[in-house]
């Protein structure tokens, strides 16, 4: 039988008036898939799919603290008079701690989805025993790759509590394909925070036009960086062939009107951007970090560089934009990725989890 799941996590929200929940459907549409039925305790927007899932919306505040307190008074109260399966929780600061007091209170299997700030900042910092000693706390959780399972392993968890949830991604991006005259050469999209490094794009495409190099580029996507990276473009004397116009509510037209993708991320979990490119099979140059090289099959389905440099960046992108027939093969086998990504793998996943929350094993 199905369980009842309560989730909590911070997953929508709104930008500019308008709400992104984008991850919503990336993390709670899936354990809907393999649950009875879900409740979501949250505080940004609720996305549309409402047959089997029912969002507990807590008022904002404009303090950030008593927002998160309310979620957490919201979370007791439902947790404790409902008759849930399993809690479910995504970033251990602070929602993992919601979940764990709830169930603690409710004698109820805890879950942890990890996200990349849990064990790239937090499991880091200065109190970083802690948090090993929370992770320890839960029932199960989960990472996105491999690199991450030995990460928690290092951190005590037991082996047989750790499973892999990937990131699923709307078959539109499958049925979206590439303008066979894009507009771009070159496209850089996700989020302009530091962790994102657009300024590490930015002298990747100045090292390309240093080259020689004849290139159309985009750098898309709002953040903190947003201004730095604009001056960084008009710096290095890029604006004529550089274009940078902020986020965007469709990227699969991005994806369409492009030669090729790159990340230049510092650390990822399982970048979405990269998997939306390649699902609409877009030829992509990707750092090995997170769960990147666990769905990338270099030279075949994206190419990985060896270091994070613009030199590097550069030359991979440099060897797709030289050879059609390269950069054609490439774009063939991209799709693949579909298979461990589609929103029935993720499901079957989460069934995984939710099975071993009740075994006499756990």
């Amino acid at each position: 039988m199905a369980p009842d799941v309560l989730v909590v996590a911070g997953l929508g929200i709104w930008v500019d008036g308008q709400p992104k929940t984008g991850k919503i459907k990336a993390h709670v549409y899936p354990i809907a898939d393999a649950a009875d039925e879900v409740c979501f305790v949250c505080t940004g927007p609720t996305a549309d799919r409402t047959s089997d899932i029912t969002y507990h919306q807590v008022p904002q505040s404009r303090w950030k603290v008593i927002t998160l307190l309310r979620q957490l008074v919201a979370t007791l109260r439902v947790g404790s008079t409902g008759n849930y399966d399993q809690i479910v929780s995504f970033a251990l600061i602070p929602y993992g701690l919601f979940a764990l007091i709830t169930g603690g209170l409710t004698r109820t299997p805890v879950h942890l989805g990890i996200i990349g700030s849990d064990l790239d900042v937090h499991a880091r910092a200065w109190y970083g025993p802690v948090v090993d000693w929370l992770f320890r706390r839960f029932d199960s959780l989960s990472v996105a790759g491999q690199d991450y399972r030995e990460r928690l392993r290092n951190c005590g968890v037991v082996s047989d509590r750790i499973f892999t949830v990937l990131h699923p991604v709307d078959e539109e991006f499958s049925r979206r394909t590439r303008d066979p005259e894009p507009h771009y050469d070159v496209l850089w999209l996700t989020r302009m925070s530091p962790e994102k490094s657009p300024l590490l794009a930015v002298e990747t495409l100045a090292e390309l036009a240093d080259r020689g190099v004849d290139f159309s580029a985009a750098l898309v996507g709002d953040g903190p960086l947003e201004s730095e990276v604009r001056t960084a473009v008009q710096r290095a004397g890029l604006a004529e062939q550089v274009d940078v116009p902020g986020w965007t509510p469709e990227p699969v037209e991005y994806y369409r009107d492009t030669r090729t993708y790159f990340l230049t991320s510092e650390r990822e979990m399982l970048p979405l951007t990269l998997v939306e490119a390649m699902f609409v099979g877009v030829p992509s140059v990707v750092p090995p970090v997170g769960a990147i090289p666990d769905i990338v099959d270099h030279n075949q389905t994206a190419l990985l560089v060896e270091k994070r440099t613009s030199r590097h960046f550069a030359d991979a992108l440099e060897a797709l934009l030289a050879d059609d027939a390269f950069r054609e093969r490439v774009a063939r086998n991209a799709p693949s990725v579909q298979s461990r990504l589609s929103f029935e793998a993720v499901a079957a996943s989460w069934t995984d989890i939710f099975e071993f929350a009740t075994s006499a094993d756990r």
